[in-house]
C-alpha cells in the first residue's frame, strides 16, 4: 500500500479490481484517518461540543449518534482547505481507538463538507473536488464516511443522511425496561422533527420526557400543550413557535423550548436544564 498511496485513482481502481482484498482498502483508509488525528485541541469538553454542533450543521442526529464521536471519548481531528481565506473544504474525523486497532471498518468516522458555493476561481475549484472525490475513493471502504455540501444544506439534503444499516455503535448498558419505554414515547409522537430529538435522547440516556403533556389550570381546563416535557424541572418543550402556549407555561413557572432550539445545541441544553 505504501507503493500505491501516491498512486492516482485510477491505478487505485486497477490495482482493486486485480486483487479485490477489501479489508486491505479498508485498513488503508484507516491508516489515512489516522494520519488527520488530532491529540492537542480537542481535549476539554467545550471544544469536542462544538466540533458536535458543527458537524450537526451539517448533517444530523441520526449520523452523529450511529458513531457516537464525542461521547464515547474518540480522538478528534479537523482539516481545512482554503485560498485567500476563503474556506472550500473542511474535514471532521473522529477515530474510536480500540474498533480502528481492531481494523474494523467501523473504526472510523468522516464527514467532508466541501462549500460549492465558493466564488474562488475554477482551478481552485476543481482541485477541491479533485481531492475530494480522491480522498473518498479509498473512504467508500469504512461505514462511516459521508460527503456533504454547503448547497445541499441549504436544500435540506444533509439532514436526509443515513447511516450505515449494520454496525452501528449502540449504548449497550441500557436497561430492556428502558428501552420498551422509549419505544413507546416513539409510538405517540408523529413529528419528524420530535421523533429525531428523541432518537438522540434515547442514545445519549437522558431522562424519559412526558409526550403530550397537558398544562391544567385551576379550572382542570387544559390551556397549554407541549410536545415534551419533564414534569419535576418543569420542562417544556414546543413543536412549532406557539406564542399562546408558550406564554402559559412560562406564566405557570416553566422553561420552555422549541425543539428546533434545543436540536441546535442538544448536549448544552441536557447539560444545562436537565437534572440527573
Amino acid at each position: 500500500m505504501r507503493y500505491l498511496a501516491q498512486k492516482n485513482s485510477f491505478i487505485w481502481l486497477v490495482n482493486f479490481l486485480v486483487n479485490p482484498d477489501k479489508k486491505l482498502w479498508t485498513n488503508f483508509a484507516l491508516m489515512r484517518t489516522a494520519a488527520q488525528m488530532d491529540l492537542v485541541n480537542f481535549r476539554d469538553d467545550k471544544s469536542r461540543s462544538n466540533w458536535q454542533n458543527q458537524l450537526l450543521q451539517l448533517t444530523n442526529t441520526h449520523v452523529i449518534d450511529a458513531f457516537l464521536p464525542t461521547e464515547s471519548k474518540n480522538i478528534l481531528g479537523s482539516v481545512e482547505y482554503s485560498t485567500n481565506e476563503q474556506k472550500l473544504l473542511n474535514i471532521y474525523i473522529s477515530v474510536d481507538s480500540k474498533r480502528h486497532g481492531n481494523q474494523e471498518s467501523t473504526g472510523s468516522f468522516v464527514v467532508i463538507s466541501l462549500d460549492d458555493t465558493a466564488t474562488e476561481n475554477d482551478k481552485e475549484l476543481q482541485k477541491a473536488w479533485v481531492g475530494v472525490l480522491r480522498y473518498f475513493n479509498i473512504l467508500q471502504f469504512i461505514e462511516h464516511s459521508y460527503v456533504v455540501t454547503v448547497k445541499g444544506n441549504t436544500n435540506n439534503l444533509n439532514a436526509r443522511l443515513q447511516p450505515p444499516e449494520v454496525n452501528q455503535f449502540t449504548v449497550t448498558n441500557t436497561s430492556s425496561r428502558n428501552l420498551v419505554a422509549w419505544q413507546k414515547l416513539e409510538e405517540l409522537i408523529f413529528d419528524e422533527t420530535a421523533l429525531s430529538l428523541l432518537k438522540h435522547m434515547q442514545n445519549h440516556k437522558w431522562k424519559l420526557p412526558e409526550v403530550g403533556y397537558e398544562l391544567i389550570d385551576s379550572n382542570e381546563v387544559v390551556i397549554a400543550e407541549a410536545e415534551l416535557a419533564w414534569v419535576s424541572d418543569k420542562l417544556a418543550l414546543l413543536v412549532e413557535e406557539d406564542v399562546d402556549s408558550r406564554k402559559c407555561f412560562k406564566n405557570a413557572g416553566w422553561k420552555v423550548f422549541s425543539i428546533d432550539e434545543v436540536l441546535a445545541n442538544p448536549e448544552e441544553f441536557c447539560k444545562k436544564y436537565l437534572k440527573k
